[in-house]
């Protein structure tokens, strides 16, 4: 029977004059989410403007899509990652590609609240099945395993650079409008994600391959094969993952991670507006920012597949509390770089992270489920991180205790990972 397959699917296997189709799959799931990110992630805010001047809508009537979104994307996870087992890649994202154009194409044509809020509803749902980590984690993480964190470091980046699209969409807005620039993102949208989805590839075993391009042979699946070694793993389900303190231990640490990092960006500019740095500059030092951590993704992706995961999150996060405690003393701009040294490297490094630690910690057989929990749960707390820092705002005048909170809520995880953090036993 593997013969059979293997001779079907020839085109697949890594040979000497081709390359190993994992990478066609990482540098497909790639465009997808550099492209969805760009266009709705971080290209909603483009939007934000001439909506709200067009239609007269208060400021908090148009954000509050957003907040809707990022609801919707921690209840659309766990239900991507269930999907994702049951109707594969391809039809998943293809579904995600026509819910997204449907959504930019409907929304162009929006006068009232309801159907704005609809819109976004249905762009925010196609989005999370066809080009948000859900889908792309899982599939590389079928694909790689020697190799996953490059591979992870990769894609993460890659989401990382769909803020460079911001000056496409705010071109074409400036050329055509608004209502023109939705619709002319409806349709790219439905044909560009749809024909990408075509090349997604499930799992390497359907194709006789093992990850990272291993003929799937019997001699490579002997014990004592050094193949079979190398690619050795454990493989819980979910039930048995939620039963391990490890999941908990992960799961609460990311919950803290998006809290700590979704109210970082909400507040960045204005609490350096507030120590007196001009907010031409602040949001230029944001984009600076957002370069350290899309390199420190990639890096990160390297370094896990080398070093110990868990203390590369616990530096990861100790330096997150360090950028944190450092704004308190900001009063120049050249105060900035220590944080940006810092916060800059640690949040973007546990992006990467994330997926790393729970495909070592897990397996990739019940990835998809599991990281679906994990970072549908962790969004709820890149809801409540916002709200919490400008409570703090509002009750102390100034963003002081309010950043003394983020450190000190980051260093959290340091200690519960340091003292009780072990890989769970699959027996």
């Amino acid at each position: 029977m593997v013969a059979i397959v293997r001779d079907r699917v020839n085109p697949l296997r890594e040979t000497k004059k081709g390359l190993f189709y994992g990478w066609w799959v990482l540098i497909v799931c790639s465009a997808i989410s550099l492209y969805g990110t760009g266009v709705f992630h971080y290209g909603f805010s483009v939007f934000v403007v001439p909506i709200r001047t067009e239609l007269s809508w208060s400021m908090a009537l148009v954000s509050g899509a957003f907040s809707l979104y990022r609801l919707e994307a921690g209840l659309a996870a766990p239900v991507t990652g269930f999907l994702l087992g049951r109707i594969g890649a391809r039809i998943l994202a293809v579904a995600g590609a026509v819910l997204m154009g449907a959504g930019f194409l409907y929304l162009s044509s929006v006068h009232s609240l309801v159907p704005f809020y609809v819109a976004v509803i249905l762009i925010s749902f196609g989005f999370s099945i066809s080009c948000g980590s859900a889908l792309g984690t899982p599939l590389i993480c079928n694909w790689f395993f020697r190799r996953r964190g490059k591979a992870f470091g990769f894609y993460t980046a890659a989401m990382g650079l769909g803020g460079l699209l911001l000056p496409v969409l705010s071109f074409l807005i400036k050329l055509y409008g608004w209502r023109s620039t939705l619709l002319i993102l409806g349709v790219f949208t439905l044909f560009f994600i749809s024909g990408l989805a075509l090349f997604l590839r499930d799992k390497p075993e359907e194709y006789g391959l093992l990850p990272d391009g291993i003929p799937l042979e019997p001699a490579n699946l002997e014990s004592n094969n050094p193949r079979a070694a190398s690619l050795k793993e454990v493989a819980f389900s979910v039930s048995n993952a939620i039963g391990t303190r490890a999941f908990w231990l992960i799961m609460g640490t990311f919950f803290v991670y998006q809290m700590t990092m979704s109210a970082l960006f909400v507040h960045l500019i204005p609490s350096l507006v507030v120590a007196g740095i001009k907010s031409e500059t602040a949001a230029w030092l944001l984009t600076v920012l957002s370069f350290f951590g899309t390199v420190a993704r990639a890096g990160s992706g390297w370094l896990s597949d080398r070093y110990s995961k868990k203390w590369l999150l616990i530096i990861s996060l100790l330096l997150q509390a360090i950028g944190f405690f450092s704004l308190i003393y900001i009063r120049r701009t050249i105060d900035v770089l220590f944080f940006l040294f810092t916060y800059g490297p640690g949040y973007g490094a546990l992006v990467t992270l994330k997926a790393t630690a729970i495909a070592e910690y897990f397996g990739r057989e019940h990835f998809a489920k599991i990281y679906g929990i994990v970072q549908g749960v962790s969004t709820f707390g890149g809801i409540a991180g916002p709200v919490i820092v400008g409570l703090i705002y509002d009750s102390q005048k100034g963003y002081h205790s309010a950043f003394m909170f983020l450190a000190a809520v980051s260093l959290v995880p340091v200690l519960w990972m340091s003292l009780f953090l072990k890989r769970p036993s699959s027996s």
